[in-house]
């Protein structure tokens, strides 16, 4: 992805000029009162294929885009190549330039409609099997250490990172005061790492090293079943097949990209109404900075990404987002039915809606918000050269 700078586009110039003209015009209520299909212009709803009663509402009419501008940024997309680079990902070209690597996250839950040929790709199949077989055991008693107590799960891919070797010399310390010999952490701990020498040398049994699964301990919780439809989840929304106009990652990233470089807002703020999902915040954190929030230049960065969840954000920063002076792009997420319903409550209409926070649209928002990332660091192409995608 060594190409020019993001505005040297025919369309970055032109949405430049749609700023120019029209930032101070742009009123949200008068949207509205302009046009009284504004809402339904500037909604998608997404229905699964394999299920109709799963949907998705984004509803992005609450924000200062135009048609003009909204069309002038579906062409940035194109001049971007994003769709070029999009199928580049899902046949395995080494578009991280910074790495000089595949992309190769969207691998986990292919079943089956495309094919990558980079080695690794070729050990997700018995990787999942073998996590599946893993998951059986330990769901049914089966596999437990010799001191019977419950297992301890280290996610750490190079068994080298500081912080949670310490926690994991720690936890053993801990663990051997009772079971004193030093045998039971063969099958005491379990290890999500590639580093099997390392992890050997600790005293894990090699067969449990599970291969970059990062998914097992949700997986423990659910069950392999669940764990499964989790990952179609995400392959629903994988966005390869979507037309622009219809393709939620792609809205959600071209919108960013109008009020970070437009308008110049230096955050973004993520509200999910539901306690469920208070530390989504959290993991995007990570997903979207540490992907492209490494570069800077004279232009800018990429914002930073910061929320919680809303019900006690209503009470922390909310009088601040609505009347600061400062402009504060927010994504408000809501399931429309909640698992534990509240009496004579009404659910907040904001975007993206989820029908019911279960497994399957649970893991869509996830999902939407990864492959937003991606159409951003193509795009931002000062930012692609140290780009280090999610996954």
């Amino acid at each position: 992805m060594s190409r020019g700078l993001a505005s040297d586009y025919p369309a970055w110039k032109k949405l430049q000029q749609l700023y120019n003209l029209e930032c101070s015009n742009l009123i949200l209520k008068d949207l509205f009162a302009q046009d009284p299909a504004h809402f339904s212009k500037f909604s998608k709803e997404y229905v699964s294929p394999d299920d109709p009663s799963v949907t998705f509402l984004l509803n992005y009419s609450k924000n200062l885009i135009t048609k003009p501008v909204l069309d002038t940024l579906l062409s940035l997309v194109k001049e971007a190549e994003v769709e070029s680079y999009q199928d580049k990902m899902f046949y395995g070209e080494h578009i991280d330039t910074s790495e000089d690597r595949a992309v190769l996250h969207v691998t986990l839950q292919n079943f089956g409609d495309f094919k990558i040929t980079e080695d690794d790709v070729n050990e997700v199949d018995s990787v999942l099997e073998i996590v599946k077989v893993f998951l059986e055991a330990v769901r049914k008693g089966d596999h437990k250490e010799d001191t019977g107590k419950t297992i301890d799960t280290i996610v750490n891919m190079t068994f080298t990172t500081l912080e949670t070797i310490t926690n994991t010399e720690s936890t053993r310390d801990c663990f051997l005061t009772s079971a004193k010999d030093k045998s039971h952490i063969a099958k005491h701990f379990v290890t999500l790492s590639t580093n099997t020498k390392a992890v050997t040398e600790f005293g894990i049994a090699k067969e449990n090293i599970l291969w970059s699964t990062i998914g097992l301990s949700i997986a423990l919780v659910v069950g392999y079943d669940n764990f499964e439809k989790l990952l179609k989840g995400v392959h629903g929304m994988d966005f390869k097949e979507m037309p622009l106009m219809n393709n939620l990652p792609i809205l959600l990233a071209v919108i960013g990209i109008w009020y970070n470089d437009f308008y110049g807002s230096q955050t973004h703020c993520l509200l999910p109404y539901d306690q469920y999902l208070h530390k989504f915040a959290n993991y995007f954190q990570q997903g979207d900075m540490e992907s492209n929030g490494k570069f800077v230049t004279k232009g800018g960065q990429h914002p930073i990404i910061w929320g919680a969840a809303a019900t006690n954000s209503q009470h922390s920063f909310y009088q601040l987002i609505h009347q600061g002076t400062k402009l504060i792009p927010c994504d408000f997420i809501t399931p429309c039915t909640m698992h534990n319903p509240i009496a004579h409550s009404n659910t907040t209409t904001s975007f993206p809606m989820l029908p019911i926070l279960m497994w399957v649209p649970l893991i869509f928002r996830t999902s939407v918000y990864e492959h937003k990332i991606f159409v951003q660091g193509v795009i931002s192409t000062h930012l692609v050269r140290s780009l280090h995608f999610h996954g």
